[in-house]
Order: C-alpha cells, then structure tokens, then sequence
C-alpha cells in the first residue's frame, strides 16, 4: 500500500511539472482556435510519417546500410507526436471543449497509433532479418492495443457510445431500447 502512495505521488508529481512546461503552448492553440480533435488528428498524422518512415527504412536497407539514420527519423517522430496525445487532453480541459465524442476520438485514434508504431517496428525487424524481435515487440503492444477505451486510467469516455444513446432515448440504430425480463 505505501509503494503505491509513493508511486501517485511521484507520478503526479511528474504529471504537474510536465503540464506546467506544456499548458503555455496549451494557451497559445486555444488562442490560434485549434479545436483538442485537430491536435489528435496531427498526433495520428504524426505516426503516420513515422510508420512510412519504418517501412521506407526496412524497404530500402541493406546488410551494408541496415538504414538507422530513416529509423532514429521515425523514433524522433514518434516521440513528437506521441506529444500530441497529451496535448489535445489539456486543450480540451483548459479550452473548456471536453466532450463525449472527443473522449472516443482520442481513445480510438490512440489505438491506430499505437497499432502503426508497433505494427512498423515489427515490419522493420522482420525486413531486416530479425522476426523474433518483430514478435517481441507485437506481442509487448497487443495488450495495449486490445485495451478498453471506456477503462483506460486517465481517459473518461464517460459510458461512451451507450451514455449518448441513452441520453437520446434510443440505441445506437436510433430504435427505442427494450429491457426483456425473462418469466
């Protein structure tokens, strides 16, 4: 129990100093008008690049050239725009736009990043002749590519699709919904 009081806090902690570097450039996206969706959709263009960036490197390397210079690029990207991911969470707080659907938006487009990211790592080591490494490193991601978004710690979808449908009085096919009790 006390380890993980000791983790909080030192991850909180963390937490705060990194926003305290980061909620002035938070400010200045919410002043330019930059909606918290826009900043997820750059984060997935972002690890687009990077992922193109891993398959140019295990398409065009060679035993001479294993193409490092293309994948310290694609790293560099990844840490950059995996950046992005924290932003559009503050621009939505700060900037008052928190919303049900932006919640869904980020989860979902957090999981084609990390399924790109790992999914061109993979791709890479196989090309480059090392296929265990590629299983290593899907099988260390899939567990966090099959995650809920509904339960990921940080991430409030609050009841997700079901919660907006019930707010509306229907399912997601817009037909009321019916409770059948069994006799």
């Amino acid at each position: 129990m006390d380890s993980n009081c000791t983790f909080k806090t030192c991850r909180d902690g963390l937490q705060h100093g990194i926003y305290a570097v980061i909620d002035p450039f938070v400010r200045l996206l919410i002043r330019c008008g930059i909606t918290p969706n826009a900043v997820t959709t750059i984060g997935l263009a972002g690890n687009i690049a990077a992922a193109a960036l891993f398959a140019w490197a295990a398409l065009t390397a060679t035993a001479a050239d294993p193409r490092y210079d293309l994948v310290t690029w694609a790293g560099a990207c990844i840490i950059v725009f995996s950046l992005f991911d924290m932003l559009d969470g503050q621009v939505a707080r700060i900037g008052g736009m928190a919303s049900t659907f932006g919640a869904l938006y980020d989860s979902v487009l957090d999981r084609y990043c990390e399924l790109l990211t790992v999914g061109s790592i993979a791709f890479y080591l196989v090309e480059a002749g090392y296929p265990a490494g590629a299983l290593i490193a899907f099988r260390l991601g899939d567990g966090k590519l099959c995650e809920s978004p509904r339960r990921r710690p940080g991430h409030r979808v609050q009841g997700g699709l079901h919660a907006a449908s019930r707010a509306r009085g229907s399912h997601l096919g817009g037909r009321p919904r019916h409770r059948h009790r069994g006799a």
